[in-house]
């Protein structure tokens, strides 16, 4: 559901299966459980990524883009404005060897998110969504409440990730 860019997609011809979660970290920890307990604990958590490391979406990619456009002054407000309530930032990776690759990167940012007294931490994520997905993909009818099933012709929508709690 991340930004809501699925929603109003149709399937067409073939069914969609989209992992039924609403924040795209939940696919890389492992489950929207894991996803929930990490969010109950610290919900004021800025996530990295290899490629959100990769690509440069990060703050202090945003906060140097904020002062070439907009000079020192407004970007500092504007990222200020973004980040100022969030306590961590944490690493978040499938493998030791990634996190070991990828933690100087993620260390700059962290140093950075420091003006807010965001503190860093790694955290090894799992590659157990995925895996699940692909058990699914092959066999659509064993889907459960991870994951949602759009059959030809229909249309996805955001109420369809909602988790109402009984």
């Amino acid at each position: 559901m991340c930004g809501n860019g699925l929603s109003g997609i149709q399937a067409g011809l073939h069914t969609l299966l989209i992992p039924r979660a609403d924040d795209c970290i939940a696919i890389f920890l492992g489950s929207y459980e894991r996803y929930q307990r990490e969010f109950k604990s610290e919900s004021g958590t800025y996530y990295l990524t290899k490629g959100w490391l990769e690509s440069g979406s990060n703050p202090l990619q945003e906060y140097q883009e904020y002062v070439q456009k907009y000079g020192l002054a407004k970007a500092n407000w504007l990222i200020d404005s973004l980040y100022h309530n969030y306590r961590r930032v944490a690493l978040v990776a499938h493998s030791q060897e990634d996190l070991d690759t990828y933690r100087s990167k993620a260390m700059e940012v962290a140093k950075f998110c420091e003006r807010w007294g965001m503190r860093y931490q790694e955290i090894l994520g799992s590659s157990a969504y995925f895996e699940h997905l692909i058990q699914i993909a092959l066999l659509p009818e064993t889907a459960d409440e991870n994951f949602i099933l759009v059959h030809p012709g229909g249309e996805l929508r955001q109420d369809q990730f909602l988790r109402l709690a009984t």
